[in-house]
């Protein structure tokens, strides 16, 4: 792929419920990211917690990385996702794209395991990548993915 910068911000984002261990979620999330950034260093990670209806406690954890990483993290995920997804993604562009924003919703528990699949449940790892201008259509991402090699 060409060295046209992509993105200009990554935030990856999850719910931790009081059922749920946090260092599993947060190896969910590690695994969304290229091998090589799974340490969060330079990331800056925030925690905040609030509680349930019933008083239970849920962290929200949110990750924004430094934009010296935001293309690698965006190429990292974007080849990575299965061919239907990215299907997916094009199919519902209008619904997933916003001001600039394409909006992920990954399933965590596939995450965990090291697969990228697109999820509309309720247990999921919310992404959104800013994309530079030059980036804001349907066909303007059928390039990209067809530069990547997961769309013919």
């Amino acid at each position: 792929m060409k060295k046209t910068r992509l993105a200009t911000s990554v935030e990856i984002s999850s719910f931790i419920h009081a059922t749920e261990e946090e260092e599993r979620v947060l190896q969910a999330v590690k695994n969304l990211l290229p091998p090589d950034l799974r340490n969060l260093e330079y990331v800056d990670v925030k925690k905040s917690i609030s509680y349930g209806y019933y008083g239970n406690p849920i962290v929200f954890l949110s990750l924004n990385f430094p934009e010296s990483q935001v293309d690698e993290i965006t190429l990292y995920i974007l080849s990575h996702l299965p061919k239907g997804d990215i299907k997916s993604i094009l199919d519902d562009f209008e619904k997933r794209f916003a001001r600039g924003r394409l909006y992920l919703r990954f399933d965590k528990q596939e995450a965990y395991y090291g697969n990228l699949k697109l999820s509309e449940g309720d247990e999921v790892i919310k992404c959104v990548i800013k994309f530079k201008p030059h980036l804001r259509k349907r066909g303007d991402f059928e390039s990209v993915f067809k530069e990547l090699g997961v769309l013919s």
